[in-house]
């Protein structure tokens, strides 16, 4: 098949149910997520304080009321708020946190010692779920700043300390799967398995940044691996019946049939897959032009043509909300126009790969598969 460069766009023409007193202004919204940024390093980073000024740690509770080191993941949390704030704004005195705490905070973390000792690399720590949200937030960083060194040591814990905890396909009872913990009997949890799909779909999208680092893979390894720890969450953590992801199986293979809430957003996230640009219509615009409008915002791209392949139903009998597809030719790149706090990663996919990817269900989520089977159709009826 000819390896076309095609954009499919999907509109979803929807009504809002809220009124606008219902709904904090954007401004407002800005004021409130600053300021308790703010609020974050004045009463929770260690150096804020005259008499620790190298302590480059967010203490456990504010004005150090408690200034203990045992846990580790808070610490990605708190920084990823940073980057938040960095990225809208664009202020130094929060970019100028990036540095300290990424040379200083790993000297507190309680894992990587023992018997005060320290065990080799300072980032390590036997809880991998921790180490995972710390690569994530690395990510982050690197998106913020542009500074490779953050992302290569994301790949790093990556590749020594996540990846390398996944069983291999014969390895009874669990068949796959990524390790919760390191230093008790081995157990698969949903709080290891999610993250890690996240964070391999995460790094194939930078596989080409500074590609030759030792740590690197290409990104059909890093997809791979995404796709298959993805897999074996749904397999043996999803209940099919309720939606529910188990919290682990453990050595014997029994699953703990209990579900915390955050498992279930870490497998959402790990399931959120390559879609289409969607959008709502704006009052008094018609569907092309809100096509067009779509495309150009989300993703640079504006287009020559513009063919109208359908629209449908999502979900009859529950709601009557209708998307419209079209199939955008004749692509020009420009700089796309996201919403305040509208993050997006626009990836260019030969429409063959794509549909392969529909066709072995890489690719689920429901609008974009409709949008590509329609494309196909047409494509083919154009030869």
């Amino acid at each position: 098949m000819k390896r076309l460069l095609v954009a499919v766009l999907a509109c979803i023409c929807t009504l809002s149910a809220a009124s606008q007193d219902d709904v904090l202004s954007s401004r407002e919204v800005k004021k409130w997520a600053d300021g308790m940024a703010q609020a974050l390093v004045d009463n929770f980073w260690g150096a804020s304080f005259k008499e620790r000024p190298d302590r480059y740690y967010f203490n456990r509770m504010s004005q150090q009321a408690d200034l203990g080191t045992g846990e580790f993941w808070p610490q990605a949390h708190a920084i990823d708020v940073i980057t938040d704030v960095y990225l809208r704004s664009k202020d130094k005195k929060f970019y100028r946190l990036f540095d300290p705490w990424f040379q200083g905070m790993p000297r507190f973390n309680f894992g990587a010692r023992e018997g005060g000792r320290e065990k080799g690399d300072l980032w390590w720590n036997p809880f991998v779920d921790d180490m995972e949200w710390h690569c994530l937030a690395l990510i982050r960083i690197y998106e913020a700043t542009g500074e490779k060194r953050y992302l290569n040591k994301a790949r790093q814990i990556y590749g020594d300390w996540i990846w390398s905890q996944w069983s291999p396909e014969d390895e009874e009872p669990w068949h796959g799967g990524i390790t919760w913990k390191t230093d008790v009997v081995k157990s698969k949890n949903a709080c290891s398995n999610g993250p890690a799909a996240i964070i391999a779909a995460r790094l194939a999208q930078f596989a080409s940044v500074d590609a030759g680092n030792e740590k690197n893979k290409s990104a059909a390894e890093y997809q791979d691996e995404a796709w298959k720890i993805y897999q074996w969450e749904r397999k043996y953590l999803w209940d099919a019946n309720t939606g529910a992801i188990f919290d682990n199986m453990n050595q014997d293979g029994r699953l703990g049939r209990f579900s915390l809430s955050y498992n279930q957003g870490t497998f959402i996230g790990a399931g959120a897959v390559i879609q289409v640009g969607s959008g709502k219509l704006e009052p008094g615009e018609d569907v092309r032009s809100s096509a067009a409008r779509e495309l150009s915002e989300e993703t640079g791209f504006t287009a020559d043509e513009y063919v109208d392949l359908g629209c449908c139903y999502t979900s009859p009998g529950y709601t009557d909300e209708i998307i419209h597809v079209y199939l955008a030719r004749g692509l020009h790149r420009g700089q796309s126009h996201l919403d305040e706090g509208e993050f997006l990663n626009v990836e260019k996919i030969p429409f063959s790969e794509l549909l392969r990817q529909v066709m072995d269900n890489r690719v689920i989520d429901a609008k974009t598969v409709i949008a590509v089977s329609k494309a196909k159709i047409y494509l083919d009826a154009q030869k």
